[in-house]
Parts: structure tokens; C-alpha cells; sequence
């Protein structure tokens, strides 16, 4: 069987003591293990291995989505059974991460994926998106999922056979491949294996500054849009309103709510904000107060995404 283990790297980064240690815990068990490692045009190759695994740097600009779309489309990789893709910069729950490759691959699903956190960092804002993240991949997105609604994958990290994927995905350059992938399995999801891995298998870094946060924000209206204006079937688009809706636009209802109470009586109001608070970081309480917090600002963030998603945001990729 032959595996291919796909990253990403900017410019700025090296690579990863992450990506190395999961390199080599793969190779153990899967010796044909080879990587590719996605660089841009101006960056110098690095090394011509990782820990005896080898390596192709492929130099190529453009997003995640449409570099998987390569991969898929060259024939040079037409032998690759299974992709894992994972960015550079995670940090990895090493044996629960290798248990859910092996039960990938063992069951023989067609794409899986495993609950991804923020990596605990200082500041608000840090604070901020590990309770986003709670919400999201904890709560929403399992589900959406449920219901047969979902069209969201981690694209942190998730493994996907390469012959279910050759063709199918939307010819798009969005820089929201969970979106891009995730539509097509929800499309197929009748004749796809889904591994939902209901486990945190790592750790992704968190943006940690305002600034850094509405620069992502623009960059998934960004991608959003284009998504959104690649489908052609009305049952798609809904789809994809309903994602847009319950992520991007829960806040609405919760602030609406929160506000009529407090014109009702005040301490109700808190007691509600707390219930909500509870729900979101149950898994992880010394988020507590900072899931109340974010019911209040992290809204601005939503608000941005709106903003520039219906603006078609065509210059998110350049700042």
C-alpha cells in the first residue's frame, strides 16, 4: 500500500518537529510512506528526507485546495492509495493520531478525520479561538453531520483514498478545502466510508491577534464565496447556507436572546450566558469565562465574515 503524507509550508516556517515525529511513527508501520511538501516558488528546498522518509518539494502557489487537486490530477502520483494531509504547523496526539490512521485503513474507509483543538497559547484572543474551536468542531460540525447536513471536514489534518477523490471536486481556487472536499462527501456520502474519528487527534495554532483574526475572516469569505459560486445545484447552495447559518450566524440568535432577557430580568440573562458558556467548554472548563466572553466579542469576527463575504472580498489572499 502505498501512502503519501502531504504539508504545506509558508515561507516563514520551517519544518515542524510535528511533522517529523508523525513522519516517523507512520513509517514504522507503513514502510512505503514517501511525503511531499508544498513550498513556495521562492523558497529553497531543505532536506531531502525526514527521518529516512523520502521527500518531494514541490514548489507551486496557490491554496491547499488546489495543490491537493495537483497531486490528484499528476500521474506521478497515480499509484498513491491513500493522502494524508496535514498542516505543518500542528501538534499531534501522537498515539491517538497513529490509532486513527491505522483505523482508517484497517476498515477500509474513503475519508476520515478526527476533532482538532487550539493549541493552548497565552492572550484573549488565543483564549478566544480554543472556545471557537470547542464550539465548531466539538458541537456544530459533528452535528450537521448527524443530520446529513454537513459539508465541513478539519482541513488541519484528514486521509482520504485517492481513487474516491480522482474525480468530482470542484475545479475551484478556494482557500476553504474542508468546504471543497466536504461538500463532495456530503453529495456522495451514500456510497463514501466516513471515518468520524470522535477523538482530538491534535492541536493547531491558533491565530493570537486581532489583527490575525480578521485576515483569516476574510480569507474564508474568500473562500466561501468562491464555493459557494462553483456550485451550480440549488440542493448544494442550501447546503451550504445551512454550514454558513449555524456557524457564522448562530451568534444572531444568542445575542437577540441575551439581550431580551436582560430587558426581562438581568440575572436571568447571565445565568443563560453560563448555561451556554458550560455547553461550549464542558470538555475543557478553565475555558469557562472566556466562553462567556465570546459570546459577546467574538461576534465581530462573524460580523467581518458577512461583511466581506457579500463585498465577494477579492483581495483576502493578498494581505
Amino acid at each position: 500500500m502505498n501512502i503519501l503524507l502531504v504539508t504545506y509550508m509558508r515561507d516563514c516556517e520551517n519544518i515542524s518537529q510535528g511533522l517529523i515525529s508523525i513522519a516517523s511513527s507512520l513509517k514504522i508501520l507503513y514502510p512505503n510512506l514517501q511525503c511531499v511538501i508544498f513550498i513556495g516558488k521562492n523558497r529553497n528546498k531543505l532536506k531531502n528526507d525526514i527521518a529516512g522518509i523520502p521527500v518531494q518539494y514541490i514548489k507551486q502557489e496557490g491554496t491547499k485546495y488546489s495543490r491537493l487537486l495537483y497531486l490528484l490530477q499528476n500521474e506521478r502520483f497515480s499509484n498513491v492509495t491513500y493522502f494524508i494531509s496535514i498542516d505543518n504547523d500542528m501538534i499531534f496526539e501522537t498515539n491517538e493520531f497513529i490509532n486513527f490512521i491505522n483505523n482508517n485503513i484497517d476498515n477500509d474507509y474513503d475519508i476520515g478525520w478526527g476533532r482538532i483543538q487550539a493549541q493552548n497559547a497565552h492572550g484573549m484572543w488565543a483564549k478566544l479561538v480554543q472556545v471557537d474551536k470547542l464550539l465548531s468542531h466539538n458541537i456544530i460540525r459533528p452535528f450537521l453531520w448527524k443530520i446529513k447536513q454537513g459539508i465541513s471536514i478539519p482541513g488541519q489534518c484528514f486521509i482520504f483514498r485517492s481513487s474516491r477523490f480522482k474525480s468530482g471536486l470542484m475545479n475551484v481556487d478556494s482557500y476553504l478545502d474542508d468546504i471543497a472536499i466536504g461538500l463532495f462527501v456530503n453529495k456522495n456520502q451514500n456510497n463514501i466510508k466516513i471515518n468520524f474519528y470522535h477523538k482530538v487527534i491534535g492541536y493547531e495554532y491558533p491565530n493570537i491577534t486581532f489583527k490575525g483574526l480578521c485576515k483569516q475572516r476574510k480569507r474564508w469569505a474568500k473562500g466561501f464565496y468562491d464555493v459557494l459560486k462553483g456550485t451550480t445545484k440549488l440542493s448544494d447552495r442550501k447546503k451550504i447556507i445551512i454550514h454558513a447559518t449555524s456557524y457564522h450566524c448562530n451568534w444572531i440568535f444568542n445575542i437577540t436572546f441575551i439581550i431580551a432577557l436582560i430587558f426581562v430580568e438581568p440575572v436571568l440573562s447571565l445565568f443563560y450566558m453560563m448555561l451556554i458558556s458550560l455547553m461550549m467548554t464542558i470538555k475543557l472548563p478553565k475555558l469557562f469565562l472566556y466562553g462567556i466572553i465570546y459570546q459577546v466579542i467574538f461576534p465581530i469576527f462573524h460580523i467581518i465574515w458577512i461583511v466581506n463575504f457579500f463585498k465577494g472580498n477579492k483581495n483576502a489572499g493578498n494581505e
